[in-house]
C-alpha cells in the first residue's frame, strides 16, 4: 500500500494536483505505464502477505488464506 502511495506522489510531483489528470493521465503511454505499475504493486501486496504468512502457517495454508481473503470481496453487494 505504501508503494502505491509513493507511485501516486511521484506522478503528482511532475504535474501537480491540478495538472495530474489533464497532463499525466491524458498521455496514453504514461497512463498505461502508471496503471501497469499500480496493478503490479496491488498484486504484490497479496504476494508479500502470503510470503510473510508462509513462515508461520505453511505455504498451503498461506495460499488458502490469501485466496480466501481475495474471494471474500467478490460476494459483497454493490450499493
Amino acid at each position: 500500500m505504501v508503494l502505491r502511495c509513493i507511485l501516486t506522489l511521484f506522478a503528482l510531483s511532475f504535474a501537480g494536483p491540478g495538472g495530474y489528470w489533464s497532463a499525466f493521465l491524458s498521455d496514453p503511454s504514461r497512463r498505461v505505464l502508471y496503471i501497469t505499475v499500480a496493478f503490479a504493486l496491488f498484486v504484490w501486496v497479496f504476494i508479500a502477505a502470503g510470503w510473510a504468512m508462509s513462515v508461520q502457517v505453511g505455504v498451503r495454508r498461506a495460499i488458502g488464506a490469501i485466496l480466501g481473503a481475495v474471494g471474500r470481496g467478490w460476494p459483497c453487494p454493490r450499493s
